[in-house]
């Protein structure tokens, strides 16, 4: 990977590379199973003609309610049209569900990704990271007496690593390009929608966030998901390569192959 100013401990690293290769096998299930979901509307236009024919044949109750509520509703003439209309709102709606679950599954994927690999990082190399925490911090002289400066501050980093996780994902991912090299995908052009960019990155946090906190599915444009699935697991991919890169260690050989046995558990 070249010449690199980043050094660690090899057990360090060691262990930093056999994390990476589990992170990397997540990214993979992660992405497989949210792009199946995206195959869904695929078939839409078959769940359609079927919504249209129980309407039509009166098993869904539509004919019923239509009757009761609406003067002079007439079935032959009126109802096609409004079971078409219905059977739209289906596919619309289905279309809708499947794009906010794969943005909120595929920014949980990239948002533990980022976590992790900063707590990595803070093992890999302290020096980075010790300005972060509170120095001001009431800490009893009993504790640096009997532990040492040195073990005080890994505490406080100890205590900084979970307040990461409070953090949002932009701002793990600002922490961790200013203190790792940012490595992006070669193969991909700036303009590929994978193409990982913070800009990009904080409008899919803030998507994710008014899907969850604020308006629900309601406003979700249906092609969501197909924008920001792909850019997600890269961007998770992009934390991984970055580490990676700096440390100079490759995924573990050993951790990668255990993942095509039977009996691989899950990550």
């Amino acid at each position: 990977m070249g010449d690199s100013p980043y050094t660690a401990d090899p057990e360090t690293v060691r262990r930093a590379s056999v994390r990476c290769t589990e992170l990397f096998k997540r990214i993979m299930v992660s992405e497989a199973q949210v792009s199946s979901a995206l195959q869904v509307p695929d078939i839409l236009g078959a769940l359609k003609d079927n919504v249209i024919r129980t309407h039509m044949a009166g098993e869904s109750g539509l004919r019923e309610l239509l009757s009761g509520v609406l003067i002079g509703f007439d079935p032959a003439k009126d109802l096609p049209g409004m079971a078409a209309r219905f059977a739209d709102l289906t596919a619309l709606n289905i279309e809708t569900v499947i794009s906010g679950a794969v943005v909120v599954f595929s920014h949980s994927t990239a948002d533990d990704v980022f976590t992790e690999v900063c707590w990595l990082a803070i093992d890999l190399d302290r020096n980075r990271w010790v300005k972060l925490i509170n120095k001001d911090r009431q800490v009893s002289l009993r504790s640096v007496v009997e532990m040492g400066e040195a073990k005080v501050v890994e505490a406080e980093l100890g205590s900084y690593k979970n307040e990461l996780k409070s953090a949002s994902l932009p701002c793990r991912a600002k922490l961790l390009f200013e203190r790792v090299p940012i490595i992006l995908n070669k193969k991909l052009p700036a303009d590929s929608p994978r193409h990982f960019d913070e800009y990009k990155l904080k409008e899919a946090d803030e998507l994710r966030h008014g899907l969850v906190h604020r308006n629900g599915l309601s406003g979700l444009a249906p092609d969501s998901g197909d924008k920001f699935m792909g850019f997600l697991h890269e961007a998770a991919q992009t934390a991984l390569r970055s580490l990676a890169h700096a440390y100079r260690f490759s995924l573990d050989n050993e951790t990668f192959t255990s993942f095509f046995s039977p009996k691989s558990p899950a990550v």
